[in-house]
């Protein structure tokens, strides 16, 4: 068909020269001049170079999917949170069972276990039963009841709250306050709002006693910790109003201060997958019983309680539970000395709650529940950095006596007779100011077992942090032809040069090959009428 191929080769590139439009080419082809013939193509192997990487660097960033998080203020009044609030060194003497009597009956228990049958080194069960005899061991033997009356174990008493709306009115009556078990404190409390008034309500000021007046020494064994430590004060917890609290990422408010939180309430949303490595969960709450609102963290803690109680029959302290699973574990905390068949029948029987405390911990957070849950598109948080000062100041101390602890019914109140008596020689002229200001710098009282919270908005806006996509298809397109045209000068219609081209080559080849075929034909018929 082609009996000279590089002399068909050479007419339909001089054919390609002349019909697409790509700079340079057809100056070092049709230049007679070796200078310029040379300039032109070390120019266009240059160019040729920078368009390759320049392109491969825009297609690497293209498909690994880059966004920009734009922040934007929202008209919108904020949504004031819920406050939970626990007492860090709650009472432990309660329910007829004393932290002593726990302590005693799992060291006794404990006493002779086999090691080897429990397939574990001495040392970590030395360390489970190090955790058991912690606070949090002891109150998860204690009824989890959420919702109760007996006021006979708390530890925090707010005597007083004031909240404010935008203006800094009063707004009198409007929150309510509730009481919810916690595996480390026992009993924390949740301030809330209404829904209608949520809107409304700018900023809360909490007085609070702790009554840390305690007559017994703690028996348990201590650990650092965000749950294992203990101080005088509060842990604190700023949060969305239809989340679980998670106490552990709390706030420590020693006795003696007060505390202001300025609050920002933040709207965070993300791109789904393939922004996001794994996506994101497009869902609002936990579960199908829309009883709390989703997030990350919460998934976790639910998976890995899922999983305990399927292999344990029994609920991790360490974690957030639903109400159902609760019931499902007959509201058993694994290591429930109370619940468990701990009397052996005889010495080779394992006591049960040891048996779920080792299986408890040999359930991997990483690889069984990681994974699964997502971050969420849609979330919601409060940034609340806090400033404390010490509180009260000592002037102020006999009015504060007065208004709070004077004649009121809170326990342990008779242990502040003291300040009565400064009270009396105040007014009765008895000392001057020097000298009872001297006195009160020697009491603690009201320091050891008063705080005050403040939270309050620190706009009146709410932040929303949205991602987009940093490199849209159509911004891609453009840089891609911008490259193109700047080291090349290829545009969109040079493309479609090319494929005129490549069609005109076709239809002429496909011609070419049909007059040879005719032209056999009709050199086959002439030899035959010669025959």
């Amino acid at each position: 068909m082609f009996p000279n191929f590089s002399i068909f080769a050479k007419r339909k590139c001089e054919q390609f020269i002349d019909t697409v439009n790509i700079r340079g080419v057809d100056k070092i082809v049709k230049s007679q001049n070796v200078f310029i013939t040379g300039s032109w193509t070390v120019g266009v192997i240059l160019c040729s170079g920078f368009l390759l990487w320049q392109t491969s660097v825009l297609f690497n960033r293209y498909f690994s999917y880059p966004y920009n998080t734009v922040v934007r203020k929202s008209e919108n009044k904020p949504i004031f949170p819920k406050i939970t609030i626990c007492n860090l060194n709650p009472k432990y003497n309660q329910h007829n069972y004393s932290y002593t009597e726990f302590v005693n009956q799992v060291e006794k228990i404990t006493s002779k276990l086999d090691y080897e049958k429990l397939n574990i080194t001495k040392d970590k069960m030395a360390d489970i039963l190090n955790k058991l005899q912690k606070p949090i061991g002891y109150f998860s033997n204690l009824p989890v009841v959420p919702y109760v009356n007996d006021s006979s174990y708390d530890r925090v008493f707010i005597v007083d709250q004031s909240v404010f709306d935008w203006n800094f009115k009063k707004l009198s009556g409007k929150e309510v306050i509730t009481p919810i078990w916690h595996p480390a404190y026992y009993r924390c409390y949740t301030i809330s709002f209404p829904t209608e008034i949520r809107s409304s309500v700018s900023a809360v000021s909490l007085v609070i006693y702790l009554n840390n007046f305690g007559d017994y020494i703690y028996p348990g064994t201590y650990g650092a910790g965000f749950t294992y430590s203990r101080a005088n004060g509060l842990k604190v917890l700023v949060h969305d109003p239809g989340e679980d609290p998670d106490m552990k990422t709390g706030v420590s408010v020693g006795s003696g201060c007060e505390m202001s939180l300025k609050m920002q309430m933040v709207n965070r949303s993300r791109l789904p997958y393939p922004y996001q490595k794994n996506g994101c969960k497009d869902k609002n709450h936990i579960n199908l019983t829309r009883s709390g609102f989703y997030s990350k963290s919460l998934c976790v803690e639910h998976c890995v309680q899922r999983i305990t109680l399927q292999k344990c029959r029994c609920l991790s302290s360490g974690y957030r539970f639903t109400s159902e699973q609760l019931k499902k574990a007959n509201e058993t905390i694994c290591g429930n000395v109370t619940k468990s068949n701990f009397q052996p029948v005889n010495n080779n029987e394992t006591p049960q709650f040891i048996s779920q405390l080792i299986c408890s911990e040999s359930i991997k957070v990483d690889d069984l529940c990681a994974s699964k849950c997502l971050d969420s598109c849609q979330e919601i948080s409060y940034h609340s950095p806090g400033q404390t000062a010490p509180w009260p100041e000592e002037s102020q101390q006999l009015a504060f006596y007065k208004r709070y602890i004077y004649n009121s019914l809170y326990p342990n109140i008779d242990k502040f007779d003291k300040y009565k008596e400064l009270q009396a020689s105040f007014v009765g002229g008895l000392k001057n100011d020097s000298q009872i200001i001297r006195e009160l710098k020697s009491l603690d009282l009201i320091r050891e077992n008063f705080v005050q919270l403040n939270f309050i908005f620190e706009n009146d806006y709410i932040l929303h942090y949205n991602d987009v996509e940093a490199m849209s298809l159509t911004l891609f397109i453009s840089s891609f032809g911008g490259t193109l045209s700047l080291w090349m000068g290829i545009t969109a219609m040079t493309f479609i040069e090319i494929i005129e081209f490549i069609y005109l080559q076709v239809v002429s080849i496909f011609l070419e090959k049909k007059v040879e075929n005719n032209s056999g034909k009709d050199g086959e018929v002439i030899e035959k009428d010669e025959e």
